[in-house]
């Protein structure tokens, strides 16, 4: 898995892993963390995770589970901060990388990934096609699913099959425009707990995905809050297992919500429920 941070985080991260690095060889301890640090610190030491630094054309930082599960942090540039310097957020590489113009970076949503909900670009399919074009790579990924890509290297697993093949494991999201009762109840009960946010939303999209032998479930509506006027809002609605679900914040209905964002049309969300 690659995740992007801003670059601005650069700092941060070399020090998380500097702090780890001393604990597994038992030197001093750097002090002065700011709570954000602290926070992460506490995380990784729960789950018993790793963060390593891998050099390379561009700085990545890595977060390794105890089974061998790594995900990747690359950092990016404009993304959050500096964007008065460029209307592109260049990914992965100051120099060497992509360049994504920001229509298609922001707002940021949420999608599904096993049972996460992650941030994502306004629109993944037009980033992950300029991401491939840059390395001259014309792979249809949305109709060809192939094996796990490794940076610099071939392709880890190289089997290419028709998406269509592994429609048993997901299917594609697929818009419809039947509301099913138990995506309405969950959101009325929400947003009934919800303070500021219109009770009585207006739906614009409705779209679905089969993950798993469940159906999952992207969300928008039109809302009003009393500062803000008109809002958008998105939610994702899923069942994933039974015991643990019923631990989840958002179990308030049969049908548990993952998350939800508002904000004003076309701008970042300024609420984040998750």
């Amino acid at each position: 898995v690659d995740l992007c941070v801003d670059s601005a985080h650069e700092m941060q991260l070399v020090m998380l892993a500097i702090y780890l690095e001393a604990e597994r060889l038992q030197l001093p301890l750097p002090a002065g963390f700011a709570l954000p640090s602290r926070r992460a610190l506490a995380f990784l030491h729960a789950k018993k995770h790793s963060l390593q630094v891998v050099s390379s054309r561009a700085l990545v930082f890595r977060v390794k589970a105890e089974t061998g599960a790594q995900v990747d942090i690359w950092l990016c540039f404009h993304l959050s901060t500096g964007k008065h310097l460029s209307d592109e957020v260049v990914l992965m590489s100051h120099k060497y990388g992509p360049r994504i113009p920001r229509e298609f970076i922001e707002p940021l949503k949420k999608l599904p990934f096993d049972s996460l909900a992650l941030w994502v670009p306004s629109n993944p399919e037009a980033v992950t096609r300029l991401y491939f074009e840059q390395y001259n790579n014309s792979v249809d990924f949305m109709n060809t699913c192939v094996g796990r890509k490794v940076h610099s290297a071939k392709l880890q697993f190289n089997s290419e099959v028709p998406c269509v093949n592994v429609a048993d494991l997901a299917t594609p999201w697929q818009q419809t425009f039947s509301m099913e009762p138990d995506v309405f109840d969950a959101l009325e009960t929400v947003l009934q707990r919800m303070p500021g946010i219109s009770h009585q939303p207006k739906i614009t999209e409705l779209w679905h995905s089969i993950v798993g032998g469940e159906p999952r479930y992207f969300v928008a509506w039109e809302g009003v809050n009393a500062a803000l006027g008109k809002i958008n809002c998105t939610a994702l609605l899923w069942r994933k297992d039974p015991e643990k679900d019923l631990q989840l914040p958002g179990m308030m209905t049969e049908l548990p919500l993952r998350s939800l964002l508002c904000g004003p049309g076309g701008l970042q969300p300024h609420f984040v429920w998750e």
